[in-house]
């Protein structure tokens, strides 16, 4: 228990690092730039997502041994860049975005590299059990990202070079920290051989239907991201970018729910007790909810003064991103507490198919709205709603699938 709380505490800083950043921008009244930023990021981190094959889980596995390490990193390398390249593509194609703010956003999209490198990495800490490792690996990398940054802005007042060096020390912390430190001799030392054509092939083939489910995932994540660009502009998405930073905290505190969740649940599960487990399903939906409608209130209740202080604005553009978040998000973490449920009870295959019918429900209840009334004022709510529906959609295809098999 203290080693997770501990590795908790390096995800936290990470986060938080990655929120001051975003504050930051939002202080010098740069919403644009923070829209495209977060439409880059929910272009990237499916594509890496996809293109990383869940190596991490691979490099978690007792069996592997240093050259397949050696060839994983190849394909994370390759996959990263490619994904990066397709995100530059994209977001270069976007009209009515000044060059200034792509090349920002872009800039600041480059440290995610670093953090897919170490993802990989942390697949060997996590088989060795070594929690304060992977601490230290987010806690140093949104350190890493975080001060740079600041300390650009506060002595030059570039953007454009606080985000390239920010992202430079973000890659360099996790090169020397992770990767170099795994080609060493010693506990974390895995890295041996020469890589081979072969191997790769055979790492692809073996796994590249399990990178799937996690950018499936990703994509549902991010459709409400999707739906408010669609429908709007970059800057009520930077808006609702920003917003999503207040959410942080609520998100690490299910992260840590969640941590507890899943091993009662499991035990629960084997114990047999029907009971039991139906309880423990409601426990999940409840916190779930109560989370939700934590992060709904605060949104709701928050002073114009608070909103200054944390946002630098309190405008009415501010208070709606806030509103939608809060809507969008209320029932992500009931679904995503009644999905590891399903995987308690080993059901791979339900469990993949829930960000399918996700995905699914959001187009078929946001379509009406956007090919009919894209004008509406009220288009934003009707994304935020279409992607709680979609939420409420996974947690009743989990629900139903539990419910027939405790029959």
């Amino acid at each position: 228990m203290k080693k997770t709380t501990i590795n908790l505490m390096g995800q936290a800083v990470w986060a938080a690092s990655q929120a001051i950043c975003i504050l930051v921008l939002s202080h010098h009244n740069m919403a644009s730039t923070i829209g495209v930023y977060t439409l880059g990021l929910s272009i990237f981190a499916p594509l890496c997502l996809l293109f990383g094959l869940n190596l991490r889980v691979v490099m978690s596995l007792e069996s592997v041994d240093g050259s397949v390490v050696y060839d994983a990193l190849i394909l994370r390398v390759a996959g990263v860049l490619f994904s990066y390249t397709m995100t530059a593509l994209v977001i270069f194609s976007l009209k009515d975005t000044a060059s200034f703010e792509k090349w920002v956003a872009l800039a600041l999209i480059a440290g995610r590299v670093g953090d897919q490198l170490s993802d990989l990495i942390i697949g060997i800490y996590q088989r060795d059990n070594q929690q304060e490792r992977i601490a230290l690996s987010f806690a140093g990398r949104g350190v890493a990202g975080m001060v740079p940054f600041l300390g650009v802005i506060y002595l030059r007042g570039s953007f454009i070079e606080a985000a390239i060096l920010s992202s430079a020390c973000v890659i360099a912390t996790s090169v020397l920290l992770d990767v170099y430190m795994s080609m060493q001799p010693g506990p974390t030392g895995h890295m041996i051989g020469r890589t081979s054509f072969k191997r790769i092939r055979r790492l692809v083939m073996d796994n590249l239907w399990v990178g799937m489910f996690p950018a499936l995932d990703s994509v549902h994540t991010n459709c409400f991201r999707f739906g408010i660009f669609l429908t709007s502009s970059a800057q009520i998405m930077g808006f609702v970018g920003a917003a999503q930073t207040l959410f942080v905290p609520f998100q690490m505190l299910a992260t840590a729910v969640g941590f507890m969740f899943l091993p009662e649940a499991i035990r629960v599960h084997r114990s047999g007790n029907k009971a039991a487990y139906s309880i423990n399903i409601f426990k999940g939906i409840s916190v779930g909810l109560a989370i939700g409608l934590a992060f709904f209130m605060v949104s709701v209740f928050i002073s114009d003064r608070a909103l200054t202080l944390v946002f630098g604005n309190a405008s009415v553009e501010m208070r709606t991103g806030l509103y939608l978040t809060a809507v969008a998000m209320i029932l992500v973490h009931s679904s995503g507490f009644v999905g590891l449920s399903v995987v308690a009870r080993g059901a791979t295959r339900v469990y993949t198919t829930g960000p399918i019918v996700g995905i699914l429900v959001f187009v078929v209840l946001l379509a009406p709205e956007y090919l009919f009334d894209a004008g509406s004022p009220n288009i934003g709510l009707a994304v935020a709603v279409s992607f709680a529906g979609s939420a409420f959609a996974r947690l009743s295809f989990s629900l139903v699938y539990l419910f027939l098999k405790m029959r």
